[in-house]
């Protein structure tokens, strides 16, 4: 893994919680012996020795309290000065300006290296230039850092001027998206700290759920997909070194996809990093003598005589094996595609390049299918089917991708994200068609061959993908056997539609489909997750019975979510950007089934989920800003928007279904008030309905949450929405921001008699109230707040405790998870004191004027426009917060004009909107 420093902005309160604290610490001398060594510790990738710094110095990983590396020092050891071997060269210096000391790290992989429940012993060495203590925080946080749960019952460790080793253990009751590992050292005290390990404590006996149903038993059934169909899941070498996977992998799956060992950057033994090739030696193909890389079977053979020894012991499961993967753009070393192997040779010609594919392919087939070998005979009865070429069609254009395909990648790079060199050797689909025809010519009969690739469900590239299989089965000398729908997938998209659509278009070609890498990715609620799920598994089974549609089965793309290619950043497709926690598969990190698991086993035990819908104000009934929700039932997918105002909530839902005589009624639920709408009074569409309704409502107003629901009423039954999810529709406000300039004094101008006050009414334990004035021009948006706040202070040190305003603005309105360049939060206190948040939002950016009034404060401001050319028409991201001191100096609450999460300092998504107007 690439490491790189983590900057993260806490701007925020820190919500304790839950999580049990160390059981023992101690403090011993280096020389003692009564502390234990940690060989292997679980954070050894995130610089846990302090090795590792950039140009700068700076620590990578690592940062001081303020969330950047400005008061930590990387420190190197004097001869015989390092207390022990294992610390290497250097140590870190964590330098005090007055306030309290501090090293931390946070990051998702860490929490994927954690299991809740599990007791962790830690050790670091540590000393100070004066007496002081330190102590060490573990803490959890949500992926937004939404809440932040800190341990209780560490206790300080006493440090002198020399150097000691620590020790001490901990529990996490609930390991969070996030974990961070705090040291915090007495105020003014300069530490120095080293060797920080942590592992799991001994003794700890874990066991896979053995009384639960398997997997595979439920999935390849006449009940389930259908008898016999393969049941799945992926192993890489490290998870078969687990023996709780491989006991997880037994139980519940029939067959296991390899998930790098097999492809060709590790036959070729990972030589590609380092641009070199692994050796030459020669071979001979149709009687010429060849030179050709020397292959490594060692990481794959590995795996496969594990499974082989697991189905010696357990001939009731036959673990069966898929090969992945013979032809693909990403993972195949640079070297291998230029002459002599050498990089920075020229390519070599197609021709020469049908060589080395027919050989590769050739040598792959002979040694683990084919039974004239001795590898053949041994390995040749596990696999049931290869993935011969691996997403060579575009997502951004629908057809082959080239080596000019969109990315940050280049074809000089080691290896590919996104550009093919395969491409850029044969200018055409030769080299697809070549390896079906290959692999059709040394693979067994019974092998069978497919082509594997991830978004297929987009309509344009399924269509590409379409024509691609088309070219192989017609191509003279080839077979195909199946389409690998990669699978995968996130909450949204693919719809079942879509996903219909696309099994039943790959199968109108080649007759076979196989989910072959499934899992979700941006979970954030697993019952809704496993309500997914269960929908996709619902689909299978009903297509499945269909002539004409053969669903060879499932694979998910690993079993344990730590495990998850997801928890790390990855530049090929489907994959995440690693800084969120995922949730994706069947099982969590202490391998105990999850919800995810039982919507394929036994849905009837899945909890309902909570849908939050936002029911947005519309004084004419317009719906062009509201969001889009959707749900979906045999077969009828209905996608609706809602809004509000003094007549009621208005629905207006776009039904598509394939059976429009099925279909005689909506009914729209708002509460207990309800309006049905008849076939009559539809709006036809090319596949389906449009239906508008208002339901009335008593005095709908700011913060208050309604039941909604959606029926679907026909002649063949009738379905809701709450048959799903409980929708809890949030009464949230819309501004229109009039045009209009104002000076920046504290008075106001006539120039605000264009606009009426704007109340904030999202109310969070706080006693104030609030109300607000909004103008723009063309230089600046312009606030005017009055704040009705009985007791004013601001005591505390830390900004966001003080009796403040804090303006939040999106300028392109783009609702992102995280904060980008155009986003800002601007904090000005009843005292003027300013305090900032995001790239651009600087004091040069803004003016602001302050004046106390009997009952509290008011505030004018103008923000200066950074990203955007603002005009009449333009949407923008908004939000407008009181933030509440007690007499103690304390935040005890907030007032919003839209947010009731209070995550708007991390998450502009959170934000309302505004139009800017004339």
């Amino acid at each position: 893994m690439k490491k790189n420093r983590v900057f993260l902005g806490l701007f925020g309160v820190s919500l304790l919680c839950g999580m049990t604290g160390c059981q023992s610490a101690s403090g011993t001398n280096s020389k003692d012996g009564a502390v234990p060594e940690i060989a292997s510790s679980l954070i050894s990738e995130f610089n846990d020795n302090f090795e590792g710094a950039d140009g700068n110095g700076n620590l990578y990983w690592w940062n001081d309290a303020s969330w950047s590396p400005a008061k930590l020092k990387r420190i190197a050891y004097g001869e015989s000065e390092s207390p022990s071997s294992s610390c290497g060269a250097y140590y870190a210096k964590a330098i005090s300006s007055g306030e309290a000391s501090q090293i931390q790290i946070c990051h998702s992989n860490i929490a994927a290296a954690l299991s809740s429940g599990t007791k962790y012993v830690y050790t670091y060495w540590a000393k100070s230039d004066t007496p002081g203590t330190l102590k060490l925080n573990v803490n959890g946080a949500a992926s937004d850092w939404s809440a932040v749960c800190s341990t209780q019952g560490f206790p300080e460790s006493q440090l002198g001027s020399e150097w000691k080793k620590y020790t001490g253990s901990f529990v996490l009751d609930d390991v969070k998206d996030q974990v961070q590992f705090q040291f915090v050292g007495t105020e003014g005290m300069t530490y120095y700290l080293d060797d920080f390990r942590i592992e799991e404590a001994a003794g700890q006996k874990k066991s896979i759920e053995k009384d639960i149903p398997s997997f595979k038993d439920i999935v390849a059934s006449r009940n389930g997909i259908g008898k016999n169909v393969i049941a799945g899941t992926a192993v890489t070498t490290g998870e078969a070194s687990d023996q709780l996977y491989m006991d997880l992998m037994g139980k519940h799956f029939n067959a296991v996809t390899l998930g790098n060992e097999l492809k060709l950057d590790c036959m070729m033994g990972y030589h590609d990093g380092n641009r070199t090739n692994p050796g030459l030696t020669k071979a001979v193909l149709n009687g010429q003598e060849i030179v050709v890389p020397v292959l490594d079977h060692s990481r794959a053979d590995a795996i496969l005589d594990k499974i082989l020894e697991m189905n010696r012991q357990n001939k009731g499961n036959q673990i069966k094996v898929r090969g992945h993967v013979l032809v693909w753009h990403s993972q195949a070393p640079e070297w291998f595609f230029h002459k002599d192997y050498v990089a920075s040779k020229p390519y070599v010609s197609k021709d020469e390049m049908n060589i080395r594919l027919e050989w590769y392919i050739k040598e792959m087939m002979d040694y683990y299918t084919n039974p004239a070998t001795e590898t053949g005979k041994k390995y040749g009865s596990l696999f049931y089917a290869w993935d011969v070429v691996n997403e060579a069609i575009s997502d951004a254009t629908g057809t082959y991708r080239t080596d000019t395909e969109a990315g940050n990648d280049s074809l000089t790079d080691s290896t590919h994200g996104s550009k093919s060199s395969w491409w850029r050797v044969y200018k055409s689909n030769e080299f697809i068609i070549n390896a079906f025809r290959f692999a059709n010519k040394y693979a067994p009969a019974s092998l069978e061959l497919y082509y594997n690739d991830y978004n297929e469900c987009s309509p344009k590239k399924c269509q590409g993908i379409v024509e691609l299989l088309k070219a192989v089965k017609s191509a003279e000398g080839t077979r195909i056997s199946g389409m690998g729908m990669q699978g995968h997938y996130d909450m949204v998209s693919p719809s079942i539609s879509q996903f219909e659509d696309a099994v039943r278009a790959y199968c109108a070609v080649v007759g076979k489909v196989m989910l072959t890498e499934l899992d979700m990715k941006g979970v954030k609620d697993d019952t809704k997750c496993a309500y997914r799920y269960k929908d996709l598994y619902e689909k299978l089974i009903a297509l499945n019975k269909e002539p004409g549609i053969n669903i060879g089965g499932i694979v998910f793309w690993g079993s344990v979510d730590k495990y998850s290619w997801l928890q790390s950043s990855s530049n090929v497709g489907g994959g995440a950007d690693g800084s969120t926690r995922q949730r994706p598969l069947l099982f969590d990190d202490n391998f105990k089934a999850k919800p995810a698991y039982y919507a394929f086993v036994d849905p009837s035990k899945l909890a309902p989920y909570t849908q939050k819908v936002v029911i947005l104000q519309s004084e004419d009934g317009s719906l062009s800003n509201a969001e889009s929700y959707s749900f979906e039932k045999n077969g009828t997918a209905v996608s609706f928007k809602t809004v509000w105002n003094n007549k009621g909530i208005t629905f207006d839902a776009d039904v598509k279904t394939k059976n429009k005589a099925g279909i005689d009624s909506l009914t729209f639920v708002a509460d207990k008030q309800q309006v049905s709408v008849s076939k009559n009074d539809f709006t036809e569409t090319k596949d389906g309905y449009t239906v508008k309704a208002t339901v009335p409502a008593q005095n709908p107003a700011c913060g208050q949450v309604k039941i909604l629901d959606i029926k679907v009423s026909g002649s063949k039954g009738s379905f809701a929405m709450s048959d799903i999810f409980t929708a809890e529709g949030y009464v949230k406000p819309f501004m229109t921001i009039p045009k209009g300039t104002v000076t920046v004094d504290g008075q106001m101008d006539s120039a605000w008699g264009k606009t009426d006050y704007v109340p904030l009414t999202i109310l969070l334990n706080a006693s104030v109230s609030a109300k607000a004035k909004l103008l723009w021009d063309s230089e600046n948006l312009y606030v005017y707040a009055e704040v009705t706040d009985a007791v004013l202070n601001d005591a505390n040190k830390e900004e966001y405790q003080q009796d403040s305003l804090e303006v939040f603005i999106d300028e392109n309105n783009a609702k992102t998870e995280t904060y980008e360049a155009d986003d800002k939060q601007y904090r000005i206190s009843f005292n003027n004191r300013l305090s900032f948040n995001g790239t651009k939002c600087t004091a040069s950016n803004m003016k602001s004027a302050v004046k106390i009034t009997s009952n509290g404060y008011a505030i004018e401001a103008s923000f200066k426009w950074t990203d955007i050319k603002p005009a009449a028409g333009t949407s923008i991201g908004l939000d407008l917060q009181i933030n509440d001191a007690d007499k103690s100096g304390s935040r005890k609450g907030t007032l919003n004009w839209f947010d009731e999460t209070g995550t708007g300092y991390m998450k502009p998504q959170s934000l309302g909107t505004a139009l800017l107007s004339n």
